[in-house]
């Protein structure tokens, strides 16, 4: 794992090169590349492409082609007569040249090569109908990769691309094919009956650019990027498009909530993370995520883990020790709890306990040990869980509900579930306090969450968040120690009013 593990960072660095663009990016409903953002074009590439930048409103699909002919980057040999390799280098060169998605890159340069489609519109049209693969319609990149599309969905592809980009540019200049989304429009010339979806994450993914280096795919956004290709728990590209559409949306919202909640942190010290690598990878216990105070590479095996991990990478700076990991954890829970539902599983065995007809004979029944001691722990979550139905009502989830009633249990005991504290499940069971803290060693991701919620509401979640990002001493940045915290909110009961979600 190590070796592997090493090999894949050394992936991220190289495909970093893809050049990932600004954090206010993630946020903004109207996303750009711009030419400086994009740190794999070369000086003299940029001056060709600020030339052709001066005069974009009047670009012409005749002026664009011949652009795309003329262009030639010093020791870059042209592909000669060998028509798949002409087309690929053709779609990099209008790529570089226009700042173009993949689709519309391979739409001109298909159009520039006079190469038409072995598919016809029309069947074209009724594979967008069938709706068999989420994000086609949307022409999302990996549906031209090898590794998550078959051939005949890469041919059906293709086909898209140069007849979407064939009729726009029968009544629109290239400027507005650069800038603007025709698809609607096709669809309906064409006697499509798909309801056509289109929202603010496919327009940031349309801005998206790729590399490909040894078996994985960079597929970047804004700041994010997307390591794929070496892991098998994503099979397609619409299971692909489903990941990144759905976390794209979800890392917007963590990133509002946090800026809200610690704005003071985001201007001076959040903002600052400019390139955020997800790489996906297999692992059947746990998604990671290291950092540094600009960097962070998030190693995720599962969808549900990734706005969790992604509020680590902002909210981490470099050197951080673990002792401290309660209160990261803390943060990633109340940002990310809200999208964790399906990643909530253990929760469906405490709520099939707390709500059998009779707890101690279904603990008895189900081997787990000392049904009379668990008893009465689990009477006490029931008691929890119970309150917090009836104050939200059909609100939240019941795993949601659970989580939190298992949080707050955790801060009334000072104990986690056996094999749930943080330390526990960093495998730290033999180690001391020397490699965790109190807290670490008594509280799971639930408590810790409570615990973190109260201390926001004490101290504001400035203080406590730059207090993560910047190294410093617990003891002094609060004025009492961890376990004290913990004592503290034990007995004067505010953990009973703890919300581990934020809205």
């Amino acid at each position: 794992m190590n070796s592997k593990r090493a090999f894949i960072a050394f992936l991220v660095l190289i495909l970093f090169l893809c050049g990932c663009g600004k954090a206010d990016s993630i946020i903004s409903t109207e996303t750009s590349v711009t030419i400086s953002e994009s740190s794999h074009i070369s000086e003299a590439e940029e001056t060709e492409i600020e030339e052709v930048d001066t005069q974009e409103t009047h670009i012409s699909k005749e002026e664009a082609i011949q652009a795309i002919f003329d262009y030639s980057p010093e020791g870059v040999a042209e592909p000669g007569e060998d028509a798949e390799k002409g087309i690929e280098y053709y779609v990099s060169t209008a790529q570089n040249i226009y700042e173009l998605p993949y689709w519309k890159a391979f739409g001109i340069a298909s159009l520039a090569l006079d190469i038409i489609p072995t598919v016809s519109e029309e069947e074209v049209v009724a594979f967008i109908d069938r709706g068999e693969q989420l994000g086609f319609e949307s022409l999302f990149e990996g549906f031209f990769w090898d590794r998550y599309s078959d051939a005949e969905t890469i041919e059906y592809a293709k086909a898209y691309a140069y007849y979407l980009t064939e009729h726009v540019l029968k009544s629109h200049s290239f400027t507005e094919f650069m800038s603007d989304n025709y698809r609607e429009e096709w669809l309906k010339a064409n006697g499509s009956k798909s309801e056509y979806v289109y929202d603010s994450i496919d327009e940031l993914l349309d801005t998206g650019k790729s590399e490909y280096v040894d078996g994985c795919y960079a597929f970047c956004i804004g700041i994010d990027q997307w390591v794929c290709g070496k892991e098998s728990w994503i099979h397609d590209a619409s299971e692909l498009y489903d990941l990144i559409h759905d976390s794209e949306g979800e890392f917007r919202i963590v990133v509002q909530d946090m800026k809200n909640d610690a704005p003071t942190w985001y201007e001076n010290l959040g903002k600052n993370k400019k390139n955020i690598s997800i790489v996906l990878y297999d692992d059947e216990i746990r998604s990671f995520t290291d950092t540094t105070n600009k960097e962070a590479v998030i190693y995720l095996s599962g969808a549900p883990e990734a706005p969790h991990e992604y509020v680590h990478a902002l909210v981490l700076g470099q050197g951080r020790p673990y002792i401290d990991g309660w209160i990261s954890e803390g943060v990633a829970v109340r940002y990310s709890l809200k999208f964790m539902d399906d990643g909530l599983e253990a929760m469906d065995g405490i709520y099939e306990v707390i709500t059998a007809d009779d707890i101690k004979t279904y603990l008895a029944d189900n081997g787990w040990g000392h049904p009379d001691d668990t008893a009465l722990y689990f009477t006490d979550v029931k008691e929890k869980y119970l309150d917090l139905k009836t104050k939200y009502g059909d609100e939240y989830t019941d795993k949601i509900y659970v989580a939190m009633a298992v949080g707050q249990q955790e801060i009334a005991d000072k104990e986690a579930i056996p094999g749930w504290s943080l330390a526990e499940r960093s495998g730290g069971s033999e180690r001391t306090a020397s490699h965790f803290s109190y807290a670490a060693m008594h509280l799971s991701y639930f408590g810790s969450a409570v615990a973190t919620d109260l201390l926001i509401k004490e101290f504001g979640a400035d203080k406590v968040m730059t207090f993560l990002y910047v190294t410093g001493d617990f003891n002094t940045e609060f004025g009492i120690t961890q376990q004290e915290f913990i004592e503290k909110i034990n007995q004067d009961g505010s953990y009973k009013d703890a919300f581990l979600y934020v809205e």
